[in-house]
């Protein structure tokens, strides 16, 4: 049964989505970008992130609690979902969400970081609970959507190769930034003479 081709793309639910997606990115990078300029000692780089991670933290709990009556009004079977399944999990977010917003007012940005990334995985752990065992809510389920046998293991085996080839690099890459050994990065400028 295939859907409307103009409104089940253009809803409440599904604008919704979009703007929650675009709002949850934005605020996870704000609260991750006040850390490096603090680890390169640049306290106006700081602030400056700081600021725009309370107002991003701030829109997001803003967009988060508008979406309850938009899904009230527009999908009332994943509305159902969030307030009975999937409740906990939004609980938690919302928990996560106020706490990283506290940390960030408190310029405590290390541990905000953490509570920001729990905020976002919970509400999105609380979403897929609230529609399990579809994909698409009362249309096609999991069972349905899934790739034969063959293909799910072919792609987690090619994962796990990617993952034991690449892995140890960004590992590294990732320890070297953060360390701020990596050439160019947080080195005065030598002078060019010699």
């Amino acid at each position: 049964m295939a859907g409307d081709p103009w409104s089940s793309w253009v809803n409440p639910t599904s604008i919704l989505g979009g703007v929650m997606a675009v709002v949850m990115a934005a605020y996870l990078a704000s609260v991750y970008l006040v850390w490096d300029p603090r680890r390169l000692a640049d306290d106006e780089m700081v602030e400056y992130f700081r600021r725009r991670a309370v107002i991003a933290a701030v829109v997001a709990g803003v967009v988060a609690f508008a979406g309850i009556f938009v899904l009230h009004r527009d999908d009332p079977f994943l509305y159902s979902g969030l307030t009975s399944r999937g409740l906990p999990a939004v609980i938690v977010s919302a928990l996560c969400g106020l706490g990283s917003l506290v940390l960030l007012i408190r310029k405590r940005p290390h541990w905000a970081r953490v509570l920001a990334a729990g905020a976002v995985a919970t509400i999105v752990l609380g979403w897929g609970m609230a529609q399990w065992d579809y994909v698409l809510p009362q249309t096609l389920t999991v069972a349905q959507a899934a790739a034969p046998s063959g293909t799910i293991a072919a792609v987690l085996v090619a994962t796990a190769i990617a993952v034991v080839t690449l892995g140890p690099s960004f590992a590294l890459l990732y320890t070297l930034d953060q360390r701020s050994l990596l050439a160019g990065e947080g080195v005065e400028d030598q002078v060019s003479g010699s």
